[in-house]
């Protein structure tokens, strides 16, 4: 009885005294079952503790960490001690079970991101991946040594397999379909009763399989009722039958039997989770293996890892990431090897050429699928279709690097291949987007240049691209195509000449071979080696039979084909025979390539190696001497017309597609490239949404596959998100003045919508919901006063009113409608239907709530998905299947159409943008006749579509076809009349009288220019051109120069003439470089100012081998009247009397745009009259002999008593002789103010004769006409650049370059840059003034918003250092923009008077002068006619004058103040002659002697303001400057600096300015008062101590001659410009 109770308690007390670990996510935790009490062994601060596995006989625990920082296999003592971290690492690894080989001395684990099982030695070294075949979430892993068998758990497949310790040979566990397990977690072995068992976290059950996988079974007993949702996750086996189960949320540990009764183990822990669980085994419970240990001895011979099989075989194995194979048991680096790809098993591997079984991985990737080797890099180039990534690493997977993206556009690339010669790798890319349950893809073959990183794509429009092959030798590429219409394709390496080879069912692979050219197809029911043999012009086919495989990739060692199977494996046949040699199911070779390390390939550039042979891409062609040139396709730019250089364009398309913001040039240079300026993201793909701001300077986009909008630069550069919505998903844009409207639609079933808005100006990006729309909206447009958008399913255009915020009723409700665009300011509304697009008025009167009918038209362009239309042309896009689109452009006036590409999958909304003014003129032709009609129809010709004008009277308005009259019509296209040659079609067309000429155009001989080089550049282009250049070195010549004049006719408003190119050249006039190529003929002399006599341009074309000219004679007509400035209308009113009868009115003056014009009149300014009405009459006569008449009437009345009352210019004195005699100032004229603080009444008193009060001195000048004031802003922009030099006019290039220069009233670029600090020492500062114009009674809180605006985007553009791309001449680094407070001023030539208390600007009256800034009266013997100006003219022969004068008829030849004095005695006057011909005498001899004195020392005279001899037009004849006379038709601020400017200290809270005031009989907007809010800044500049010494350069600086500024060593801005 004693002994039965010692054996009972002796069982009982090991059953209650085992030891168990277990993994926390922090910790390892020991467990005495027998006291309960839980000891933590290892503590790891934030990291993940998961798998667990021991080494009971070596006493070491392994232990896994998942986490972020820390990840990794780690080992420790029983007791948590010695802990050490195996140098087991890899990317991305993530080791959940572990599993000890005690007996072999092998560590296991399964990867969970690798989907793998992985092992290695027991101290880490030696990793080799063994299991990858069919995994996808593999978990638990249990290792049976002595059965050499290995137990793998996967929750992705959801079932539990048995491999061999190789990972060869593996199965899955027979459990039945209706006890499944689902998600096996930790696997266990009972050595004991020979089981394998394993908890299912899903299935609350334990589940039991016979060693070897036989006899499963699955037991749930009461795990669901005691368990509850607590899934299980560990297991360990016990003594006698009993089992320990962790729970993972809990802190749950349970033992059990196997009935599954369980009971609660008590353990105290701070962690809520518990994962893998062990129970501590004495060597004694381990069975004992009896079977010889093949590896035991040395490794069995092995290098580096011995992996026993059954019996005494085993396998020598190389560690991962080795680059080496096993050769007679030796790892080594083989000479040759097959490199290959294993999609399966996300494995990029090498195997042994002759037993493909033999392997080893390079490195694990996702979905590994192309693979090439480059020779000469020694680098293996592998592309993962999971991550669409292409990268490139050495052969034992180290420096592992990403070649290119998806943030670059890649897709699914399955061919790659090394073009030797000039280094670069071509690759097809196949992407994929999915969007509302449709799945569109793009397909290209690009190419990317390994040592520039530059990237072109070479072929579009395929269908499904899969392998491709690069032939250096013959310089083109191979390719194959298993879309719809499978074939095998040839083309040139720069993308020209694509032909197709062979058509094929599914050509999967290609090689090149012995001067031929291998595919495999796999076509059914038989497979087939399709072979074209390259050396043979005719290009003969063959094809023969492959039996047995359904073949996926092809590889030739010798006379050996490689053939891989879909199924797996591999099989090796003889090349000549097709005989099988070889056959293997081991593996999966999704793509390989064999491989010779001892081969090199040449690099050869050929005539590219050139220096300057291109600009950017340079591919050489298969004749030696040729060469093409490229630019990037993921860049900003264009080819230009030379086609050796790339440039940014200057007119270009934007549109968004699934794969990119794309851009395709618009100008002249025949590139019509699709280049991609921005790339998708994580954040954004699938893109539609586009617009451009007013200053073309953002863009903004949306992609369909998110609700967030992005903003860029017009260029691609510095995307950032800008707003995101969460109302919807966002489909469409549109920008109208800062205002950005979307679309969105409910992210359910798009069944409903709503119309979003967001300032773009708003800092705080608040989005408002305008209106909610009860079906899914489509596109949408919006100006400054609608909204409008089409709806699915809905018919007509949907508006909103953004004025009073209410929807409107709709546009054109009886078609269904799709997309929508706007034309700005013709003010053309589009809509497309599914036939055509109609063109719709806007409402032509404010608050109109329907739409004008009396101009719609329809454009023949059926199935448009957006549009997008400019004054002249409307953009439309189209897409059918899903991979399939393109863009055409329609020409609004000549109503042609062309396609801009088709190399778009999905083109969704676009944008143009030009740094070009565009061309509104009217269109040609005389307009008819219009009777009646009922309303406004047009205001423009271009509001008119195709050659139709608006014609009619303001009133009442219609388009009109044009009458010909003597214009040309050519093709349904008007040609004006002497107005220039017009392009039309391959004709370059002119019209004289109604005669029509037509030339051929010119187009360059193409040489010896290969076939296949020979393009047609574009639609709408009649000449072909040649993609390649042959090497030369002769300069350009320029073909055709004409050598007879060309006559311009000058403008009526300017002295200058525009003048293209067109104008002065031949159809036939082109440039020729000595290869052939049509080069672009550069004009410099773009404005001509009128001459009297012929002038010369000249145009030049230029290569790198020299410059052409070509000098042409120009004959400017000038057929313009000149122009009075002001003549008076009706009759004006005199007052003369007895003692003084000369009659002054204001100086009458004329202009003409020549700059020559001369005044005359039958009645001189300032005559004496008596009373009466007389008829005066002027006429200005130009150089070309244009005349042109002023007449008025005066009428002179006799005022008795008091002197004749001063006339005001410009206003109407009115005098009363009633009682007593007064004058009054009755009114200024139209447009003029009254600077007067009091308008008095001014009575003749018969006593004193004099006016009393009197009249002010400057009554004549009371009237004055505003001027602009301006309002001027330094900035100093400072460089850090202790390397670096630049000027001024670096800086000043860059910001125009940029295209941040401001337009319109504020000026920027056209104003001088100061360096103030010098450009070779650590700091160079430059100083710009911004101005901003701002008229009389402008909108000054608008004007200095703008310009805030401008200086803004100029500094950030600075700041985010995106000038280093756009400005090489500025390499320094920036540090910082600084502003001075706004100084206001009046221009040049006005100055502040008062106005009802008020400053205002105007300018100086006529006898006036402006200096110094403020006016002065003319001096002396000089007068003024003109206002505004800055200097006074001398009286013509050395007259004399009085001070003020504002005639010239003012100046006397004899001085008024010496006069014959009358006396009443002979005798006076005999005394008065002796003593003048006294002093006549001596005055004669003291003259001679000054003038021969004075003639050595001086040879101008002195005084006055004419101490310069510029402004006087004679003296220092070194400067053959313009003479006075032409500097009287020159506007004074084109003659005086800004230093000379009078600043304007502005009230606080007055100002006309502001728009208090307006002028009589003058429409001026209103404008609310804001003075509160500027009081701040008002105090500032009246505050503001204001400096000229920095201001620009004094007019000494600016006008000296170019002997002068070498002699005063002063840099002459006149000289420099």
């Amino acid at each position: 009885m004693e002994l039965a109770f010692f054996v009972f308690g002796s069982l009982w007390y090991k059953v209650l005294c085992e030891e168990l670990y277990v993994t926390t996510p922090t910790s390892v935790l020991h467990i005495d079952t027998s006291t309960s009490q839980t000891s933590t062994i290892v503590t790891k601060e934030n990291g993940r503790l998961l798998g667990l596995a021991a080494d009971w006989r070596g006493e070491r625990l392994y232990y896994t960490d998942v986490s972020p920082t820390g990840g990794g296999i780690y080992t420790a003592n029983l007791q948590g001690g010695d802990v050490r971290k195996l140098p087991i690492q890899y990317p991305g690894m993530e080791p959940v079970g572990l599993a000890v080989d005690w007996v072999y001395g092998h560590l296991y684990w399964t990867d969970t991101v690798y989907r793998a099982v992985m092992m290695s030695n027991l101290d880490g070294t030696g990793r080799v991946t063994i299991v990858t075949e069919n995994l996808i979430t593999p978990r638990g892993i249990a290792v049976d040594p002595k059965r050499r068998e290995l137990y793998v758990g996967d929750q992705g497949k959801h079932a539990v397999q048995v491999c061999g310790l190789d990972g060869r040979n593996c199965r899955e566990l027979n459990v039945t379909d209706d006890s499944a397990t689902f998600w096996p977690n930790q696997i266990a072995i009972d050595y004991a009763t020979k089981k394998v068992l394993w908890i299912d976290g899903w299935v609350p059950a334990l589940y039991s399989c016979s060693v070897g996988g036989t006899d499963c079974q699955r037991n749930t007993g009461n795990l669901s009722t005691e368990l509850g949702s607590n899934p299980a996750f560990g297991l360990a086996v016990g003594q006698s039958g009993q089992l320990y189960l962790s729970t993972l949320h809990n802190q749950s540990l349970y033992r059990s039997s196997l009935d599954l009764v369980l009971t609660g183990v008590q353990i105290a822990s701070s962690d809520t989770k518990m994962f893998f669980l062990l129970r501590k085994e004495a060597a004694s419970d381990q069975p004992t293996v009896v079977t010889t240990n093949p590896c035991a001895t040395n490794k069995g011979g092995c290098s580096d890892i011995c992996v026993p099989h059954s019996g005494d075989s085993f396998t020598c194995t190389c560690p991962d990431a080795s680059g080496k194979l096993p050769v007679n048991k030796m790892c080594q680096p083989p000479n040759q090897f097959l490199l290959f790809t294993d999609i399966s098993k996300g494995i990029v591997g090498l195997a042994n050429v002759d037993d493909s079984e033999i392997q080893t991985t390079i490195m694990r990737a996702v979905k590994p699928l192309a693979v090439t080797y480059h020779q000469n890099e020694k680098k293996v180039y592998f592309a993962d279709a999971r991550l669409r990534t292409i990268y490139k690493c050495n052969l034992d997977g180290s420096d592992v690097e990403t070649v290119l993206n998806s943030s670059h556009g890649i897709g699914q690339v399955e061919g790659l291949s090394i073009d030797y010669r000039q280094n670069r790798l071509y690759f097809s890319n196949m992407g994929f987007e999915e969007y509302d349950g449709v799945l569109r893809s793009w397909h290209t073959i690009e190419m990317v240049d390994l040592d520039t990183k530059k990237r072109r794509t070479i072929v579009t429009s395929l269908e499904k691209p899969r392998a491709v092959v690069v032939d250096s030798d013959r310089r083109v590429l191979y390719y194959t195509d298993w879309g719809s219409a499978g074939h095998v394709g040839k083309v040139a390496l720069d993308g020209s000449n694509r032909v197709v080879l062979t058509t094929a069912e599914n050509p999967n692979d290609l090689i090149i071979s012995d001067n031929k050219l291998l595919i495999i197809n796999n076509k059914q029911p038989t497979a087939e080696i399709i072979e074209i043999d390259l050396a043979n012009s005719n290009s003969a086919i063959s094809r023969r039979q492959l039996s047995s495989v359904e073949p996926l990739s092809l590889a030739v060692s010798g006379d050996n084909l490689l053939v891989s199977s879909f199924t797996g494996g591999l099989n090796i046949y003889s090349k000549p025979s097709l005989g099988q040699t070889y056959s293997s199911s081991f593996g999966h070779f999704t793509r390989m390539i064999v491989v010779d390390t001892t081969d090199t390939m040449k690099r050869d550039e050929g005539v590219c190696s050139a220096s300057g042979s291109c600009s950017d891409i340079c591919v050489t062609s298969t004749q030696s001497d040729f060469f093409t040139c490229l630019c990037p396709t993921n860049t900003f730019n264009e080819l230009t017309i030379d086609r050796v250089s790339c440039q940014e364009p200057n007119s270009y398309l934007l549109f968004a597609d699934i794969d990119g913001i794309k851009m395709v040039p618009q100008g002249n240079t025949g590139d019509n490239q699709v280049y991609t300026i921005v790339y998708p993201s994580a954040d954004c793909s699938h893109f539609y949404g586009l617009v451009v701001d007013d200053n073309q300077q953002y863009i903004y986009f949306s992609a369909l596959q998110g609700n967030s909008i992005f903003r860029a630069n017009v260029d691609g550069s510095d995307v950032q998100k800008f707003v995101t919505d969460a109302n919807g998903k966002i489909t469409s844009l549109a920008l109208s003045r800062g205002d950005l409207f979307w679309t969105t639609t409910n992210s359910i079933d798009n069944s409903t919508g709503a119309i979003v808005h967001c300032n773009t100006e708003d800092t705080s990006r608040t989005v408002t919901v305008l209106y909610n729309t009860t079906a899914e909206p489509l596109d949408i447009a919006a100006d400054e006063s609608n909204i409008y958008w089409t709806e699915r399913g809905r018919s007509g255009v949907e508006r909103f009113d953004r004025r009073v915020f209410t929807a409107r009723s709709s546009v054109d409700d009886k078609v269904q409608t799709s997309a929508i665009a706007l034309t700005v300011p013709s003010r053309h509304l589009l809509y497309a239907t599914d036939s055509t697009v109609i063109i719709r008025r806007f409402p032509t009167t404010t608050g109109t709530t329907s739409f004008t009918s009396s101009l719609t038209d329809t454009i023949a362009e059926s199935g448009a998905r957006t549009l997008m239309a400019t004054r002249q042309f409307l953009y439309l896009s189209r897409w059918w299947g899903n991979s399939t689109g393109l863009v055409r452009r329609h020409d609004l006036t000549t109503m042609r159409s062309y396609d801009v590409t088709r190399a778009a999958v999905r083109p969704g909304q676009m944008v143009y943008i030009s740094n070009q003014t565009p061309n509104v003129q009217d269109k040609v032709g005389s307009c008819p006749s219009i009777g009646s009609c009922s309303s406004t129809a047009c205001f423009l010709d271009v509001d008119c579509y195709g050659r139709s004008k608006c014609c009619g009277t303001s009133q009442c308005t219609r388009c009109s076809p044009p009458e010909q009259g003597l214009n040309c019509i050519k093709d349904g296209v008007f040609i004006k009349n002497s107005g220039g040659a017009v392009n039309i079609g391959c004709e370059k067309c002119s019209c004289l009288n109604g005669s029509l000429t037509c030339d051929p155009l010119a187009c360059p001989d193409l040489g010896s220019c290969p076939t296949e080089n020979k393009i047609q550049p574009s639609s709408g282009s009649c000449c072909p051109l040649c993609s390649a250049i042959t090497a030369c070195s002769s300069p350009p010549t320029i073909e055709n120069c004409p050598t007879s004049e060309k006559s311009l006719r000058l403008p009526s408003n300017s002295d200058t003439v525009n003048v293209t190119l067109d104008d002065v050249i031949f159809a036939t006039t082109y440039g020729r470089s000595c290869s052939g190529q049509k080069l672009k003929l550069d004009f410099t002399d773009t404005s001509i100012k009128y001459r009297p006599y012929l002038q010369m341009v000249t145009v030049s074309a230029s290569d790198k081998h020299g410059t052409a000219t070509c000098k042409i004679s120009v004959n400017v007509i000038d057929n313009t009247k000149p122009a009075f400035d002001s003549c008076p209308n009706g009759v004006l009113q005199m007052y003369v009397t007895e003692s003084n009868r000369a009659v002054t009115w204001s100086p009458i003056t004329a202009r003409d745009n020549s700059g020559d014009v001369k005044v005359t009149a039958d009645t001189q300014n300032g005559i004496e009259l008596s009373p009466g009405l007389y008829d005066i009459h002027y006429e200005a006569v130009d150089g070309s002999g244009n005349s042109e008449a002023c007449s008025f009437s005066i009428n002179v009345t006799m005022l008795q008593a008091c002197k004749s009352p001063p006339i005001p210019f410009n206003g109407l004195l009115s005098c009363k002789d009633a009682t007593e005699l007064t004058c009054l100032l009755e009114n200024c004229n139209a447009g003029y103010l009254n600077t007067l603080s009091i308008t008095q009444t001014h009575a003749c008193d018969q006593t004193s004769g004099q006016w009393v009060p009197p009249f002010p001195s400057n009554f004549t000048n009371v009237c004055v006409k505003p001027a602009p004031l301006i309002i001027q802003r330094e900035y100093i922009f400072e460089f850090s650049c202790p390397d670096s030099k630049f000027d001024e006019l670096d800086l000043q290039q860059c910001i125009s370059n940029a295209r941040l220069c401001p337009r319109d009233d504020i000026k920027l670029c056209d104003r001088p840059f100061k360096q103030i600090g010098s450009s070779v020492v650590s700091n160079s500062r430059i100083v710009m003034w911004m101005e901003g114009v701002l008229p009389y009674g402008g909108d000054m809180v608008g004007l200095t918003t703008r310009m805030n605006n401008s200086g803004d985007m100029i500094k950030e553009f600075f700041q985010t250092g995106d000038f280093k791309t756009k400005c090489p001449r500025i390499s320094c680094a920036f540090s910082r923009a600084t502003s001075e407070p706004d100084i206001r001023k009046c221009e040049v030539g006005s100055k502040t008077f008062l106005v009802s208390g008020k400053e205002i600007c105007a300018p100086c009256p006529a006898g006036w002068y402006f200096a110094n800034g403020d006016c002065s009266e003319c001096p002396a013997n000089t007068y003024q006619e003109r206002t505004g100006q800055t200097m006074c003219m001398p009286c013509p022969e050395r007259g004399f004058s009085a001070i003020g004068s504002f005639l010239q008829s003012h100046c006397n030849i004899n001085d008024p103040l010496v006069t014959s004095e009358q006396t009443d005695t002979f005798v006076i006057k005999i005394v008065a002659v002796a003593v003048g011909i006294l002093i006549v005498i001596l005055a004669a001899v003291s003259i001679v002697c000054f003038v021969r004195r004075k003639r050595v020392s001086q040879k101008y005279p002195s005084g006055g303001n004419f101490e310069n001899p510029v402004f006087m037009g004679h003296g220092n004849e070194a400067f053959a400057g313009p003479s006075v006379d032409e500097y009287d038709h020159i506007t004074a601020y084109k003659l005086q600096p800004v230093t000379q400017t009078q600043n304007l200290n502005t009230k606080e809270g007055d100002g006309y300015y502001e728009g208090g005031a307006t002028l009589p009989n003058e429409d001026h907007a209103c404008q609310s008062s804001e003075a509160a809010s500027n009081r701040d800044l008002n105090k500032a500049i009246q505050e503001a101590d204001y400096s000229h010494f920095d201001d620009f350069d004094s007019p000494n600086e600016r006008l000296l001659a170019d002997s002068d500024v070498k002699k005063n060593n002063v840099y002459s801005i006149v000289q420099r410009s």
